[in-house]
């Protein structure tokens, strides 16, 4: 068991914000576009405001260790593409884990107005989103398991999360995903953070596979990106 949530956590680790920094992409079927690609290049002052909001090794307790650098390769969710493409800057933090089970990212999304932010929050927490990153965790663990690691996937389920009030919107969802190996049983938890700070957008992916991820801790590392985003933008 203890191979099968290594595979399964390294699996995500390539990216558990697949929103930012996924493997692979999916076969999402494409969906029209509710919002429009922005036309100019990143902004300089958007990209450092961007950069320096992302969580920081020092916001995590003692005995969590960054596991890699951001990576931009997204997947291909038709709620992640547009709001994605439309962003007139945008960054992620590394990789953060605990061990072998625990694991977290962050992101920021920055846009022209708070009414391109508005819509791209939409896009980013509707369930058919939080449907897509469900079907593209299961499919990249599946994928990549080898035949002697005996790790069997299960059909992901979703649900959305309760969230405290931060910003000008939050919500968030969890995506569990059914591990079998060596006859025994796990489920990987996923859960996906959104807050709306004006014309800016955190995101967040914080991965258990013992059980859900710590919900005092999740709101804590919420907050100080939300803070250092709120900053950056006043």
């Amino acid at each position: 068991m203890l191979a099968a949530m290594r595979l399964s956590l390294a699996l995500v680790a390539c990216g558990a914000l697949p929103l930012l920094a996924a493997c692979g992409g999916g076969d999402e079927e494409p969906a029209e576009p509710r919002l429009r690609p922005t036309a100019t290049a990143p902004a300089p002052a958007d990209a450092t405001i961007a950069a320096r909001a992302q969580l920081r090794l020092v916001d995590l307790p003692a005995g969590w260790q960054q596991s890699g650098g951001p990576v931009d390769t997204p997947a291909d969710c038709a709620g992640v593409r547009a709001p994605r493409a439309a962003t007139s800057a945008r960054a992620n933090s590394p990789t953060f884990t605990e061990g072998n089970d625990r694991q977290a990212d962050s992101g920021v999304y920055l846009f022209a107005d708070a009414a391109r932010a508005r819509a791209a929050f939409g896009e980013l927490t509707a369930d058919a989103t939080r449907r897509c990153l469900g079907d593209w965790l299961a499919r990249r663990i599946s994928e990549q398991a080898g035949a002697g690691d005996d790790l069997s996937v299960g059909k992901p389920s979703s649900a959305r999360l309760p969230v405290g009030p931060l910003g000008d919107r939050a919500d968030a969802g969890r995506v569990t995903l059914p591990l079998s190996a060596a006859g025994a049983d796990v489920e990987l938890s996923a859960d996906f953070v959104f807050v709306q700070v004006g014309r800016g957008i955190a995101l967040f992916a914080f991965v258990d596979v013992l059980a859900p991820f710590d919900a005092d801790l999740r709101a804590d590392l919420t907050g100080k990106v939300v803070r250092r985003l709120a900053a950056g933008l006043a």
